[in-house]
């Protein structure tokens, strides 16, 4: 991974992060922020047939690569879904999400 990476194939990793940091402090910058990222892979990924990653996040229109990822379905949806969604829906003293997003009691 680089910081300078242009790619973006729509990973899940800032999204779990951003759910993470919502969940511990309330903050609402951190569903603002969701909210934001949300609206630009509508507004610039999707496709008639679903989303797309892109080949360089530095330039618009993006160039897309055609493809959805499984993960991006599995993963980055669902942790923007959870960002909005009540603690009480999936309370994490109650729930271990694993590495595919995957909700496991305790």
């Amino acid at each position: 991974f680089s910081p300078t990476e242009a790619r973006n194939p729509l990973r899940p990793e800032v999204i779990e992060s951003i759910f993470y940091m919502h969940r511990l402090t309330h903050n609402p910058k951190y569903r603002i922020w969701a909210m934001q990222i949300a609206k630009n892979i509508n507004a610039h990924l999707r496709l008639p047939t679903g989303f797309s990653g892109t080949a360089n996040v530095n330039y618009l229109p993006t160039p897309l690569e055609d493809q959805q990822e499984s993960f991006f379905l599995a993963e980055t949806l669902k942790y923007l879904f959870l960002i909005f969604a009540d603690d009480d829906f999936l309370p994490l003293d109650k729930f271990v999400i694993n590495t595919e997003a995957h909700p496991l009691g305790v």
